[in-house]
């Protein structure tokens, strides 16, 4: 099978999968290894489970059982290695392609088969690596080659994309998707592709922890229409850039990368804080290493408002927050002591991408000599913040009290800073935490966001009081 009509039909499934997602751009400089690979059944020996071929790439070279497909591709210290320079191709932004063709010729009507690959690592930050079977031979001609794909992309915002695409002639005719979090990845991902003969059905699994457990997310595909052949294509996919530069379109205009975690500021889900993972492990769109909680069902708002004033009025630096709300803490959140842990208060919209919450950081400490601090009255359950002239964090003022019923009501007033509402979707969550970065919150989702004349954003949510 000629090398060039291998690349040529997946370059298709490439566009497909990923035209949707935003033209960032990550590194040229990689190295995805493939440690293992096993095959069992069809061309290779009888289908009994136990493998019939075992590559553990420690032989030094690719033949005779793999050639090189496109990009760069070595054999060494025990690895089959998909690394740069790789081939530059435009599916509406530029990715470097590295992949590998295995030369055993799978046959439909040669009985079950099953392969796995074992990867060494998660992909980065907005790269994918894929096991592929693809088509040919038999009595079909190149229109009615077949290709089924399996596929992980690490998306850069916590999660990792898992797909089984199938197509024919070139075009993607059939495609599925899920999603999981990166948290759940302990190991270095096992792709395994299972053909069933009688049925002509392939069935598409992926580990995250190294073998030892599989997902199955899709339901089995048809494959082999007709007497036909099949080969592996075993590859990784980074998009485009140097480490250290941000590429945000065709012609590569720089952009920042505050924090130097090579994800660019427009992508990364904590601007401020080096988090190359992108890790969000609870899926609220703020990164792990920048997120001040995590969401407890147990703790609830049972009413708020947020208003944000000044905004879109073309004067930067004088939006205000306003929040005001009632809420209960769960029975596992600590006791309520502000001068103690401080508050956190975050305003996003997940949707957003990236997010970049309003961020309003309540410090702790009494107030004493100095204007700023916390005051706490004699009975203990109304804390006072001033921000005084200091004005730390641009607070001017949070009251916290805990009601007779265990509700907690609360009220913020802090300018933050430029917030333009005009060139970002108005927000749709708020959390607030009690205590340390990480620490348990409550977190909702907020509705009908109307803005106003004199530029105030005015965002109710309702909650009935028990």
């Amino acid at each position: 099978m000629p090398r060039a009509r291998v690349f040529a039909a997946w370059v298709p499934i490439a566009a497909v999968l990923l035209g949707a997602w935003p033209a960032a751009a990550f590194h040229t400089v990689f190295d995805y290894a493939v440690e293992r690979f096993e095959a069992d059944g069809n061309a290779f020996g009888p289908s009994d489970g136990v493998p019939d071929l075992v590559d553990e790439f420690d032989d030094g070279s690719l033949a005779p059982l793999w050639a090189l497909g496109i990009g760069t591709a070595e054999e060494s210290n025990g690895a089959l290695h998909l690394k740069s320079p790789g081939v530059h191709v435009d599916i509406g932004y530029t990715i470097d392609v590295s992949e590998v063709t295995g030369t055993a010729k799978l046959v439909d009507g040669g009985g079950d088969f099953t392969i796995t690959s074992t990867w060494n690592a998660i992909p980065g930050a907005g790269d994918f690596i894929h096991m592929s079977l693809f088509l040919t031979g038999g009595t079909t001609g190149p229109d009615g080659w077949e290709f089924l794909n399996l596929l992980l992309h690490n998306t850069s915002d916590g999660l990792l994309w898992i797909y089984q695409s199938y197509g024919k002639g070139y075009a993607v005719t059939d495609g599925e998707s899920t999603r999981v979090s990166l948290g759940l990845a302990s190991a270095g991902p096992v792709f395994r592709i299972a053909f069933d003969d009688d049925t002509n059905l392939v069935t598409l699994s992926l580990s995250l922890d190294g073998g030892v457990s599989f997902m199955t997310p899709f339901a089995p595909h048809v494959v082999f229409d007709g007497p036909t052949e099949a080969v592996v294509l075993l590859g990784a996919d980074p998009s485009d850039r140097v480490p250290g530069t941000c590429c945000g379109n065709d012609d590569c205009t720089q952009l920042l990368d505050a924090d130097a975690d090579t994800v660019c500021d427009l992508d990364d889900n904590c601007p401020s804080v080096a988090n190359a993972t992108q890790l969000d492990d609870d899926r609220d769109y703020v990164g792990d290493a920048c997120d001040p909680c995590t969401p407890d069902p147990a703790s609830i708002w049972k009413r708020l408002r947020v208003e944000l004033l000044g905004i879109n009025d073309d004067v930067p630096g004088n939006e205000t927050v306003r929040l005001n709300g009632v809420l209960t803490l769960g029975p596992t959140a600590a006791p309520l002591d502000p001068p103690s842990t401080g508050v956190h208060v975050q305003v996003w919209n997940p949707y957003t991408d990236p997010v970049h919450p309003i961020d309003v950081t309540v410090p702790g400490g009494m107030k004493s000599t100095s204007d700023a601090g916390w005051t706490v009255d004699e009975t203990g359950t109304r804390f006072v913040y001033e921000g005084g002239a200091a004005r730390v964090g641009g607070i001017r003022r949070m009251t916290v009290k805990q009601r007779v019923n265990g509700s907690i009501a609360v009220k913020l007033a802090a300018p933050k800073g430029s917030f333009q509402v005009g060139a970002t979707p108005f927000p749709t969550h708020a959390s607030i935490a009690f205590g340390p970065a990480a620490g348990p919150c409550a977190q909702t989702q907020m509705h009908g966001c109307t803005e106003n004349r004199r530029k105030h954003l005015l965002c109710d949510y309702v909650w009935p009081i028990e």
